[in-house]
């Protein structure tokens, strides 16, 4: 094999190996919204996601609501309950008074 040979060899298997962290960080965020906006009931489009502190561990906050999720065992896990917001929450104990 010739230098220009070897060359492009190496060059090919860094391109592909540099599309490998990508697919993955890719499934990532995706399975992230995907849990999360069945669980919080709330369109993929309304969700803000934030790091908190560490790449494994997302704060996901819309529709009024906010849950902390963990990556554990190559899926994204809720690790605190669905909370509303305060003004979504003085909302609903609003009407049920009315009630």
């Amino acid at each position: 094999m010739g230098r220009v040979q070897k060359k492009m060899r190496t060059m090919l298997i860094l391109f592909a190996l540099s599309l490998l962290p990508s697919c993955s960080w890719h499934s990532y965020f995706f399975s992230l919204e995907d849990r999360a906006a069945f669980e919080l009931d709330c369109p993929k489009d309304k969700l803000e996601i934030k790091d908190l502190g560490k790449m494994t561990v997302k704060g996901v906050r819309g529709c009024g609501r906010k849950a902390v999720y963990v990556f554990i065992g190559g899926q994204w896990l809720l690790n605190s309950e669905p909370q509303r917001s305060v003004i979504q929450a003085a909302a609903i104990e609003e009407r049920r008074e009315e009630e």
